[in-house]
C-alpha cells in the first residue's frame, strides 16, 4: 500500500504549489484503487492553481483514468451503457479542456491525452453498437468483456511531482 501522510503534511505546511500535493495524493489513492478519492484530489489540484500546460494535462489524464476505472463494462444493461456513454463524454471534455487532446477546433498538445481520448472514442463506438445481451453474437460479447482500461497507453498515474 502507498501512504499519503507525507503529502498531507505538505498541505498542512502551506506548500507553495499546493496543487502538486493534491496531485500526488491523488496518485496514491489511484495506486490504492480508491478512485473516488483520487478523483477528488485531482479535481482539487485543477481548481487550486494554474500549473503549466504539461502538468495540467497530467492531472487531467489521471483524473480521466480514475473515472474510467469506475466503469463497469460487465454490466450490459441499457441503463448502464447509457450511463457509461455519459461518463465517457465527460472524460473527453476533461481531456479537451485547455487543449490537452484534440477537439473540433484545435489540435491537442499532449500525446498521452490524445491517445487516451482516441481509446475512449473507440469504446464509445463499441458501446453504441452494442445490442442487448441476448441479441449479441459471441464476437461482440468477447469484444466488450476484453475491452478495459486497466492498462491503457498511460495506465498508471504520472509519476509524483517534486516541488521546484
Amino acid at each position: 500500500k502507498y501512504e499519503i501522510s507525507e503529502w498531507k503534511k505538505m498541505l498542512i505546511l502551506n506548500f507553495p504549489e499546493s496543487y502538486i500535493a493534491h496531485y500526488n495524493i491523488g496518485n496514491v489513492y489511484f495506486m490504492n484503487a480508491n478512485y473516488d478519492e483520487a478523483i477528488k484530489q485531482y479535481t482539487k489540484a485543477l481548481k487550486l492553481s494554474h500549473p503549466s500546460d504539461e502538468r495540467d494535462c497530467k492531472i487531467r489524464i489521471n483524473l480521466v483514468l480514475s473515472m474510467l476505472q469506475q466503469i463497469d463494462l460487465d454490466d450490459k444493461t441499457k441503463e448502464n451503457i447509457d450511463n457509461t456513454l455519459v461518463q465517457l463524454s465527460k472524460a473527453k471534455e476533461i481531456l479537451t479542456e485547455k487543449g490537452c487532446a484534440d477537439d473540433e477546433k484545435i489540435e491537442g498538445h499532449n500525446e498521452d491525452a490524445k491517445t487516451l481520448k482516441k481509446e475512449i472514442e473507440q469504446l464509445e463506438a463499441t458501446l453504441k453498437n452494442t445490442k442487448q445481451p441476448e441479441e449479441k453474437d459471441e464476437t461482440q460479447k468477447n469484444e466488450l468483456i476484453n475491452y478495459g482500461f486497466s492498462e491503457p497507453a498511460s495506465s498508471s498515474p504520472s509519476s509524483a511531482e517534486e516541488p521546484s
